[in-house]
């Protein structure tokens, strides 16, 4: 996987006060082997979670390649788990599903003996090359003078003080998830059909309302992520892409 994408040997650098991207021809990558196969099932739940939580939490050195660590758990003679702690600086959502698709291709022509093909897509760099020179453009100026504008105004009201905790430390924060059942989801994506928009569009509508009930003006502004890949040749591209969308909508007070 090093080898096919040259953000896994990426490193970061200050040079002048400025960040630059050094790319390695090849990286050593450790990978740590955890055998728990003398533990019982309840043993394993629990050393799965601590040494999940252990990996993830170790700090990676931008200056240093490979920007990952792996750590192979084994649970049986044919049964592994593959902990991956990657940083964000060099892989954001979407490239994780490309990379597991890549080992998985990887694995299943080294399982037959024959040696993995190279990839021949673009690189992050040649990317980054490219968005360097339109920002130098007339037209990147004008759509940049354009989105300030439409921005300046925006007041963002944050959450209602009485949602806060003044004893909550960001050190203590957590995130929370929650699966929705199906006998909700699937009534809300029907809704969301029978008026030409998307699931998305329904919660989102939903978090708006949510929003106007604890504010006191008509506008509510969120951000959400995107993948920024708007180009094609990007689909199959490993980086950091993801960039963040302000949305403005006007929720009226009845």
């Amino acid at each position: 996987l090093t080898t096919r994408h040259e953000a896994l040997r990426t490193s970061l650098e200050l040079h002048d006060g400025t960040v630059i991207e050094r790319i390695a021809a090849q990286v050593t990558l450790p990978c740590e082997w955890c055998d728990l196969r003398s533990l019982d099932a309840a043993e394993q739940t629990a050393e799965i979670a601590r040494l999940s939580l252990e990996h993830a939490r170790q700090i990676l050195s931008l200056s240093s390649a490979p920007l990952f660590r792996v750590r192979v758990l084994q649970l049986g003679e044919e049964e592994h788990i593959l902990v991956w702690n990657v940083h964000h600086s060099i892989c954001d959502g979407w490239s994780v599903g490309l990379l597991a698709s890549d080992l998985m291709d990887c694995y299943g022509e080294l399982s037959y003996g024959r040696e993995p093909a190279g990839r021949t897509s673009l690189d992050y760099g040649d990317y980054a090359v490219w968005l360097d020179a339109q920002r130098k453009t007339p037209e990147y100026e004008a759509h940049r003078s354009y989105w300030k504008q439409q921005l300046q105004s925006l007041r963002v009201p944050g959450l209602p003080d009485s949602w806060r905790n003044s004893e909550t430390t960001p050190e203590a924060s957590v995130i929370q998830s929650i699966l929705l059942q199906r006998t909700l989801t699937d009534p809300i994506l029907a809704m969301a059909q029978r008026h030409h928009a998307t699931f998305f569009h329904a919660v989102l509508a939903a978090f708006g309302l949510l929003m106007r009930v604890h504010q006191s003006s008509s506008e509510v502004a969120l951000e959400t992520p995107i993948s920024g890949r708007d180009q094609s040749e990007l689909e199959s591209v490993v980086g950091t892409f993801v960039n963040t969308l302000p949305l403005r909508f006007h929720v009226d007070a009845e």
